[in-house]
């Protein structure tokens, strides 16, 4: 499949995600997803999806959950509320501050949790630790396609 400029949309009330290519709409797949309760993640394994407009940050393609795709979480508005609420230091904070400046993936071993992204074994899971799974016939397929720094936006 060729995609010039591809994005995703997740949306998890749906438990759909969609590949488009610009504004035009290639593939829906559906999805598992997380805990739907409270929006940002805050602490490792709580299950949790959060929201928000990530970037790809880390492609594996050997994952145990067969192919993965790292997101930039967490992003800067849950780095400002982690810091705000006590969190994160603001040490912590200034180090997430620069990975996103530096499009490069921020810690995912703070206590607002992280290593959130899509990956396979979606058809085995009924829910996951807060990362978007997929059929793994339908991660190769989007794994082929995304790249380092393209768009994904996980809505509610």
């Amino acid at each position: 499949m060729r995609v010039k400029s591809p994005r995703v949309v997740v949306v998890k009330s749906s438990a759909a995600l969609y590949l488009f290519d610009g504004t035009t709409l290639v593939r829906k797949y559906p999805i598992r997803s997380g805990s739907e309760q409270p929006i940002v993640q805050l602490e490792h394994n709580n299950r949790r999806t959060p929201v928000g407009r990530f970037q790809i940050v880390a492609k594996k393609s050997n994952s145990p959950y067969f192919r993965f795709l790292g997101l930039d979480y967490p992003d800067i508005a849950t780095m400002l509320y982690g810091v705000h609420y006590g969190f994160i230091s603001p040490g912590e904070a200034r180090a997430i501050e620069r990975a996103h400046d530096g499009r490069a993936c921020p810690s995912w071993l703070t206590a607002l949790g992280g290593a959130i992204g899509l990956h396979g074994g979606g058809e085995q899971l009924v829910t996951t630790a807060g990362c978007i799974a997929l059929a793994d016939e339908h991660i190769a397929e989007v794994f082929d396609v995304l790249r380092i720094g393209d768009p994904v936006e996980i809505l509610p």
